[in-house]
């Protein structure tokens, strides 16, 4: 689970260029789903219809959380979730889509991306049924690692299946950037060329701001106590999808063992490396927010060779004796000395 850990600090900072017109506008449009905020800057030249594109806006987004909330007790999800057996449900192709998607990272992280890890989350105590500070039993880890593994969730044509009773499944690492990537098509089909999309947290652009300058964002600095972009790195985006993923705002420490909420699905227990955090930049905000939360679970060294494998433009943040070190992948600087 990704409980709205959004560690990139949006700065939309103006570069020196020539306007693209001098009607162009931003948009301004935000709302609530999936438990978190959405925004939506969009390049106009008329305003009027303001009303308009926040209602299909929101119409897109509430379409994808009763498909995939696991809150609404009647979403596909909380419906396979519900199931006391192993079994199937007829499944919409949004969510068959997502499920997909999420297994095939599944398996190109050798498990480090999991949507069934929601019940490890919650017993050590950073899901949605809080509990108080405590290092869960191992006897229940075990239990509930049994059932925990992508393996035990399979696609049949319209049927989304579990071989588990106790199985279940969270899209929260992964739905919101799908989210992103939807509304952005919407965009699309009605013309809009210049847009930036988010939704707690991920985030996906296209074209430019109304002078004319990319969409810029700043990666945050790994820290509880402040905010700030790290070392003023700016990252402009370029019809593609952002997402980060951190262990600095969510944890909690028990004689002196610090346990964050990202946890390893493989072990059953949070990370213990010294990577503080990931920002990923993709094709998609589905992309993006999915390989974050991957990438944060497999650590600085077997996270960045990934990375590298895969040629995903990738920014580490290592936390290091002096404070924190960036480790970019080979993608990623060749990405940012495209922007220059």
């Amino acid at each position: 689970m990704r409980l709205a850990l959004m560690t990139l600090l949006c700065l939309f900072i103006a570069a020196c260029s020539s306007k693209t017109s001098s009607t162009a506008k931003v948009l301004r449009l935000n709302g609530h789903t999936m438990g978190t905020m959405w925004s939506a800057k969009v390049v106009v030249h008329d305003a009027s219809a303001a009303n308009f594109y926040w209602e299909a806006i929101q119409d897109e987004l509430d379409n994808i959380n009763n498909k995939m909330s696991t809150y609404q007790a009647d979403s596909e999800i909380s419906q396979l979730n519900r199931l006391n057996k192993a079994g199937c449900i007829e499944a919409s192709k949004e969510t068959l889509a997502v499920v997909a998607s999420a297994l095939d990272i599944s398996k190109q992280s050798g498990g480090a991306f999991d949507i069934t890890v929601g019940p490890l989350v919650n017993a050590w105590g950073f899901g949605p049924d809080y509990q108080d500070e405590t290092v869960p039993d191992a006897t229940l880890l075990q239990t509930l690692a049994k059932s925990t593994g992508y393996q035990h969730i399979r696609i049949q044509n319209t049927l989304l299946c579990k071989d588990q009773a106790a199985t279940q499944v969270d899209l929260s690492a992964i739905a919101k950037g799908y989210a992103v990537d939807q509304v952005a098509r919407y965009l699309d089909r009605i013309k809009m060329p210049h847009y930036l999309v988010e939704v707690g947290g991920e985030l996906f652009a296209r074209g430019n701001k109304p002078d004319g300058s990319a969409w810029r964002i700043g990666i945050e600095t790994p820290s509880a106590s402040k905010r700030e972009v790290f070392e003023n790195t700016i990252v402009p985006l370029h019809d593609t999808g952002i997402a980060s993923s951190g262990d600095y705002r969510n944890y909690f420490e028990k004689n002196g063992v610090r346990y964050s909420h990202s946890i390893d699905p493989r072990s059953a227990k949070p990370i213990s490396h010294t990577l503080a955090s990931v920002t990923v930049v993709a094709e998609s905000s589905m992309l993006s927010d999915a390989w974050a939360t991957a990438l944060m679970v497999l650590g600085p060294q077997d996270g960045l060779k990934l990375a590298n494998t895969l040629q995903l433009p990738v920014l580490m943040l290592v936390r290091v004796d002096q404070g924190f070190e960036s480790r970019p992948s080979d993608a990623f600087t060749a990405y940012m000395a495209k922007q220059l």
